[in-house]
Formats: C-alpha cells, sequence, structure tokens
C-alpha cells in the first residue's frame, strides 16, 4: 500500500490535474468571500501534496486534513466554522460525508455532481453542480435563498 501511496503522489506531482475552470472558481471565490477553506479525510502528506502541486494553497484560509482515526468530517467542518468564526457556509463536496458535515452544522450542502460520488450518495445536498465553473453561482443562490 505504501508503494502504490508513493507511486500516487509522484504521479499527482507530475501528472496530476485539477478538474477544468478549478482555478478561476477559485478566484472568484476567494475574492466573493470572507473565507475558503479545505477539509478532507486524506491524510495531511497527500493532501499538502495535491495543493501544493497544482498551486492552489494560496486561495485556503484552512487546510484540515484528518489527522487520527477519531477525527471525522462533521467534527472537523465544525472546527474550521469556528476557527474562522463563520456563522454560514457552504460545504461543497461529493461523498455523503460532505452533505452531512454541511447539514450537522448548519450550513448548506453542494454537491460536486463531477466528483467520485454516486447519484445517490449526496441526494440531500441543497444544489448539485454539474462542473466546477458552476459553483460560484449556485453558492451564491444556495446561501440567498
Amino acid at each position: 500500500m505504501r508503494l502504490i501511496d508513493a507511486k500516487e503522489m509522484a504521479l499527482s506531482k507530475s501528472k496530476g490535474q485539477l478538474f477544468p475552470k478549478v482555478i478561476d472558481v477559485l478566484e472568484s471565490l476567494h475574492r466573493d468571500y470572507e473565507a475558503l477553506a479545505t477539509c478532507t479525510n486524506g491524510e495531511p502528506e497527500h493532501a499538502g501534496t495535491i495543493i501544493d502541486s497544482q498551486g492552489i494553497r494560496h486561495f485556503f484560509d484552512v487546510v484540515r486534513c484528518r489527522a487520527n482515526e477519531l477525527d471525522n468530517k462533521p467534527a472537523m467542518v465544525a472546527e474550521i466554522i469556528g476557527n474562522l468564526g463563520l456563522t454560514e457556509g457552504v460545504v461543497t463536496g461529493d461523498r455523503r460525508k460532505d452533505a452531512e458535515a454541511a447539514k450537522r452544522n448548519s450550513l448548506r450542502a453542494m454537491r460536486a455532481g463531477y466528483g467520485y460520488g454516486s447519484e445517490d450518495e449526496l441526494k440531500d445536498a441543497d444544489a448539485v453542480a454539474h462542473a466546477a465553473s458552476e459553483m460560484p453561482d449556485l453558492i451564491t443562490q444556495v446561501l440567498d435563498s
């Protein structure tokens, strides 16, 4: 497993690509909103490799990774909103735990329909973006509703 992880990290640095328009989306969200955070169940080394190799770390006020087996997405999101002093927000993601984290923290849930999760997995989301480029407008709509 370690060899597979090492190969994945090496390929992430040399061949990895973000979904189309993600940089434009991050620039827009960074400009228009108080704070941006990324929260992943991935290990810090893995997340850091992806974020740094793609040159997107500067967009995020907080990068929160799963530090141990007791960490879970709802608790990590609660920590982020507490540390940033936020009272509203949108959790975007492509897995069931992302929508659960939003709902448990009284936030809105945005489904990244272009990700890895199944349609059924995020049926409870407040909105679905079928491409990253749809995110800024949908986030505005969700927050205004």
